[in-house]
């Protein structure tokens, strides 16, 4: 795996700083200080594109020495710290110096190693981490859903070498001892089928090797007219940024309408903005007037949050319309105790909030009457202030992605002020000011608008992954039917090209204990057998659901509640996919192979398992009936929903 790829000399020389990083003894818990002695150390690991902080290279010391991660809780979607020097050129420039100095140590694309070579490297690791040392996962942060593009950025960051910025979503224990990581991809299974299927079977699957612990929920893509139940496409396409070249004349590229910079679909799942069907039920809200085919009106929205006993809660919220006029500036009294007023960021103290009387529920009547179903709000990480303000809408134009930073980390907002308005905000210590924030948003976008679409970023670039991870030096191999390889592979992967579907799994089996540091294909049992089924309901699956529920209603002990308000939320829409024995059997071929699969692989290897997206079925069915447009969404939205399972070996 990734130790094993790189010159004898080079992994003797990283080996040798971390045996002299040990006998330091420093303890990055106790002590930040004292990573800094380590100035050899930090050259080579610190990889976050801005200035040397000693947070940052703490968390990147301690991946290398100790396999520990330093995960920021409170920072899901990778944005630059609030303190972080507005200029960033400078920064980048010494982010793509350390960047050569890890390939030039880490990786050779004119060397490899021998059998005999990787054995004695893995030894020496062994000796610094222990005989016993194990490589281990767990889920960092529950709170959110994963992505596709982080699943993604994992991959890379597993296989790179220390290239790739941390994850901050999975906590990655002694990553150097990672020998192979296995990638199984299950269509057709979704987050409610996978639950359905536990409830009426009464059996938690897929839990042998793969423990609960490093399981999270993922949104995947399907597209709006759905054609292939495919991960593929979007987990093979790495989005990057490169320089743009210099235009005669300034252009900035083409000039679009506002509407031409909403987030697509993707967009909104991959920087966790509320998806329809979790917003359907008290205290969420939504546009109710106007039409969706009005002309577009902007409005810029920021809001400031405390903390409370249940989390952040809305405490302030300012509107501007596009002339800058403020259209709303409340203060909210939240619903629950307040725990930390933040004052440093939110501005809001004790006495602030000492005669307010507004409630969320007061705030959301005004925003229906504000906010048309036409309207595009616009904001910077608008997704943190839509879930303060429990507001669902679909028309969003944030500014941390309209100017991104060209990495998985986002800027933040005084930083794209001061570098394209020339204005300084949120620089004292009393807060930042909601008003000042909304209008410096709708100035970014209105000169955004103005310049063109490539203004303030650069030209976007696909890479597939497995030229990433080409780069890398690294081995992948592809194993799947000849549509699939002929569609997705490149001519760095070692592809495995089978007849049939049902090859794939034993044809997988026997390349598990191969040379490849990569190693994906999918399991498909499942999607067939939905593909098969003519009906959506069926009186067997129908008589087994009406049996259960019977069967939870008498059941009066927490565990049973819990099954009652799942069945609930089951029976809300008629779109839910059938479950019956045939499925139950998928479920247990499926399980058995993930196990032989567990077991053929070799020791301190990565298994992870992406279930999603769900079976078309009900997508089909409800496209093209004019009176179920509603169900088509929710459809669309629960297919969406996957999961990832990861064991170790």
């Amino acid at each position: 795996m990734s130790v094993f790829d790189n010159n004898n000399n080079s992994n003797n020389v990283i080996v040798k700083k971390m045996k002299k990083r040990k006998s330091r003894e420093v303890d990055e818990a106790e002590d930040v200080e004292k990573v800094e002695e380590v100035e050899e150390v930090e050259e080579v690991v610190e990889v976050a594109p801005i200035k040397k902080k000693k947070v940052i290279v703490k968390a990147a010391t301690s991946t290398l020495i100790t396999g520990r991660t330093l995960v920021d809780y409170s920072n899901p979607f990778g944005l630059l710290p609030d303190d972080t020097d507005g200029d960033n050129e400078d920064a980048i420039k010494n982010s793509k110096k350390l960047k050569a100095t890890i390939e030039s140590v880490f990786t050779s694309s004119t060397t490899t190693t021998t059998t005999t070579e990787r054995r004695e490297i893995f030894k020496e690791y062994s000796e610094v981490y222990g005989e016993q040392a194990k490589l281990g996962v767990e889920i960092a942060n529950k709170s959110r859903y994963a992505t596709i593009r982080d699943i993604q950025h994992y991959i890379k960051w597993l296989l790179s070498d220390f290239a790739e910025t941390t994850p901050n979503w999975i906590f990655t224990k002694n990553k150097p001892l990672l020998q192979k990581l296995v990638v199984v991809v299950v269509p057709a299974i979704d987050d409610l089928l996978y639950e359905k299927v536990c409830l009426l079977s009464g059996k938690e699957w897929f839990t042998d090797k793969l423990p609960h612990s490093s399981t999270m929920k993922i949104h995947t893509v399907v597209p709006s007219k759905p054609p292939s139940q495919s991960l593929y496409e979007h987990l093979f396409t790495v989005k990057t940024l490169v320089a743009k070249e210099k235009r005669q004349g300034g252009s900035n590229g083409k000039v679009l309408p506002a509407s031409g910079y909403l987030l697509a679909d993707d967009e909104l799942i991959e920087n966790g903005y509320p998806q329809s069907k979790d917003c359907t039920a008290s205290p969420w809200a939504r546009a109710v007037l106007g039409k969706d085919n009005d002309p577009f009106n902007l409005l810029a929205v920021d809001c400031e949050m405390c903390v409370t006993t249940t989390g952040k809660e809305l405490t302030r919220i300012s509107i501007v319309d596009e002339n800058n006029t403020v259209l709303m500036d409340e203060y909210v009294k939240p619903d629950n105790p307040i725990t930390d007023y933040v004052t440093r960021f939110s501005g809001i103290s004790e006495e602030t909030l000492r005669d307010v009387t507004t409630t969320l529920n007061d705030i959301q009547v005004k925003l229906k009457h504000l906010i048309k179903k036409n309207t595009i709000l616009i904001g910077h990480s608008l997704e943190n202030d839509l879930n303060a303000m429990k507001f669902y809408h679909p028309h969003i134009i944030d500014t941390s992605v309209c100017f991104p930073t060209g990495n998985h980390t986002k800027f933040p907002l005084r930083v794209l002020v001061k570098r394209h308005l020339g204005r300084v905000i949120q620089a004292g210590n009393d807060g930042h000011n909601s008003i000042e924030d909304a209008k410096a948003v709708m100035d970014l976008v209105k000169l955004k608008i103005e310049k063109g679409k490539d203004y303030g970023t650069s030209l976007e670039h696909n890479e597939n992954l497995f030229s990433i991870l080409h780069k890398y030096n690294k081995r992948a191999t592809m194993i799947d039917t000849i549509e699939e390889i002929t569609q997705h592979s490149t001519n760095v992967v070692s592809c495995v090209k089978c007849n049939t579907k049902s090859e794939v799994a034993e044809r997988a089996m026997k390349e598990l204990r191969g040379s490849s540091d990569f190693i994906i294909f999918k399991l498909y049992q499942l999607a067939d057998h939905y593909k098969a089924v003519e009906k959506l309901s069926s009186e067997e699956s129908q008589q087994l659901e009406q049996q259960l529920i019977q069967s939870i209603n008498d059941d009066t002990s927490s565990e049973g509640k819990a099954k009652k308000q799942i069945m609930k939320e089951l029976s809300k829409w008629d779109g839910t996919i059938p479950v019956n024995k045939p499925v139950f059997d998928v479920f247990q071929t499926i399980d058995d192979q993930l196990t032989k699969i567990y077991d053929q692989m070799t020791s301190n290897s990565m298994l992870m398992v992406l279930f999603g997206p769900g079976a078309f079925n009900c997508i089909n069915r409800f496209q093209n009936d004019p009176d179920k447009a509603e169900d088509y969404v929710l459809a669309v939205e629960t297919a969406k929903l996957g999961m990832v399972k990861i064991g170790i070996k």
